[in-house]
């Protein structure tokens, strides 16, 4: 008798999920990857993100940003194809605080998507990856 079983089965709290401001930041939280029939994420196992970020000084504590993010969301590795890639790219504001940066994104989907917005503004804190 085993405690343990093996199973290929994981829990939805414990899958991966794609999209917001720390991620691909054109798309809306968890919005990137496999999706039921209403567009609710199904979230994934198997995962790859790029994100190039290139900060550049304006004046005292502030700063800007432009920003290109890439990435894919599937449920087995055989599953991946170059066409599964979900791009962002966008411009952002940071002011930088002793604890960290505050941060303002605008961000736009590149390319075909089943949701129809295109861009998304992201506030948070912290630096995106």
């Amino acid at each position: 008798m085993t405690e343990f079983t093996e199973s290929s089965d994981v829990p939805f709290f414990e899958k991966f999920f794609l999209g917001g401001s720390s991620t691909i930041r054109g798309y809306k939280g968890r919005r990137v990857g496999p999706l039921d029939s209403d567009l609710y994420p199904l979230g994934g196992k198997f995962l790859g993100i790029l994100n190039l970020e290139f900060r550049f000084p304006l004046y005292k504590k502030w700063y800007s940003a432009l920003f290109w993010d890439t990435g894919f969301l599937v449920d087995k590795p055989y599953q991946f194809s170059i066409s599964k890639l979900k791009y962002g790219s966008g411009i952002g504001l940071r002011y930088k605080t002793k604890w960290g940066f505050i941060r303002v994104d605008f961000a736009g989907k590149i390319g075909p998507d089943k949701d129809t917005s295109r861009t998304r503004i992201h506030v948070s804190f912290g630096l995106p990856f």
